[in-house]
C-alpha cells in the first residue's frame, strides 16, 4: 500500500495538466484531504478577498476586484480519479472544466455560463 506522499507524488503529472489547462483562470491547483464527499472546491488565501466580501462590495455598488481562486481537488474522489486517468485531451478538458464549474457554483452560487455547464455535464453523462 502506498503512503499518502507517494500517492500525491503519483498525481503530480495530473496537477500539472490541470494547471496548464486552466492557466491564469485560477491562482493555483492543489490536492486537498479536507474533502470527503466533494470532488473539488475553490478557496482563497487568507490575505485575499473572500467570495462573501466580494458579494458585499457588489451589493454596495463598489467595484469588485477579480477573485483568483485556488482550485483544490480531492484525490480520493471517483470523479477526480476518472479525470486523472483520462488520456484524451478533449475529454480531460471537459472533466476539469466540469469539476471547476461545480466548485465555483458551490462557492458563488452562480456560473458565468450555466448553459455550457449543463452541456458539459450532459456530454460526460452519456459518454
Amino acid at each position: 500500500m502506498r503512503s499518502a506522499k507517494e500517492a500525491e507524488k503519483a498525481l503530480t503529472p495530473f496537477i500539472d495538466r490541470v494547471k496548464a489547462l486552466l492557466g491564469e483562470r485560477v491562482k493555483d491547483v492543489r490536492l486537498t484531504h479536507r474533502l470527503t464527499d466533494t470532488p473539488a472546491i475553490v478557496s482563497t488565501d487568507a490575505d485575499e478577498m473572500s467570495t462573501q466580501m466580494a458579494k458585499l462590495f457588489a451589493a454596495a455598488g463598489q467595484k469588485v476586484p477579480e477573485v483568483k481562486y485556488i482550485f483544490e481537488l480531492n484525490p480520493d474522489h471517483v470523479l477526480v480519479k476518472r479525470a486523472a486517468d483520462t488520456e484524451d485531451e478533449a475529454k480531460f478538458s471537459e472533466w476539469v472544466e466540469l469539476l471547476l464549474d461545480q466548485a465555483l457554483l458551490a462557492e458563488r452560487g452562480t456560473l458565468e455560463d450555466p448553459n455550457l455547464f449543463i452541456r458539459r455535464m450532459n456530454q460526460l453523462l452519456v459518454s
